[in-house]
């Protein structure tokens, strides 16, 4: 279940983050991005590893070359992982 809940979180992400700005405003957009950001900060260490190892499985996944690399810099793009 939790690969499942981690898919469908890191879809939506993606699919806010690739939307347009008729479909998805770009401040509400960032306004979303931004909140999960902020309360993925509270996860421990190894806790984010783990959403990261699923994500990265997600995104290994992905068929659409677009959602595939999105997937593939949401850790970063959440602050899970430091530039």
């Amino acid at each position: 279940m939790t690969y499942k809940l981690v898919r469908a979180f890191a879809n939506l992400l993606v699919s806010i983050d690739l939307s347009d700005e008729d479909a998805i405003p770009s401040e509400v957009g960032s306004e979303l991005l931004g909140d999960t950001a902020g309360l993925l900060g509270d996860l421990t260490a190894e806790e984010s590893a783990e959403l990261i190892a699923l994500i990265e499985q997600v995104a290994a996944l992905e068929t659409d070359p677009e959602r595939r690399e999105a997937l593939a810099e949401l850790p970063e793009t959440m602050g899970l992982i430091e530039e």
